[in-house]
């Protein structure tokens, strides 16, 4: 019998339900993760809500890699690997 695998990161009772009429989505339920990787997350979802945190290829026209790379090194959590990896398979 095998045991059920022990989760890399957890955190308990983070959920955010977003309502909208008469359903209710209950987003990040069963996820777990680290109080440190919550922040990280926090950090990054304020970041593309403040604009430093491109959503779109649309925001960064004319950017250079480096530049952009800037921008994502200042999020709390965000290095260079993480805004190189962005790049690469997110924003092409």
């Amino acid at each position: 019998m095998t045991s059920a695998p022990t989760p890399v990161v957890e955190c308990r009772g983070l959920t955010k339900v977003y309502g909208q009429g008469d359903t209710a989505v209950h987003a990040l339920r069963g996820v777990d993760l680290s109080r440190q990787k919550v922040s990280y997350i926090r950090a990054i979802a304020e970041g593309a809500i403040g604009g430093v945190v491109p959503v779109s290829r649309r925001g960064l026209a004319g950017e250079s890699d480096d530049a952009i790379i800037e921008r994502l090194v200042q999020v709390r959590g965000v290095g260079r690997w993480t805004a190189e990896m962005l790049l690469m398979f997110t924003l092409g």
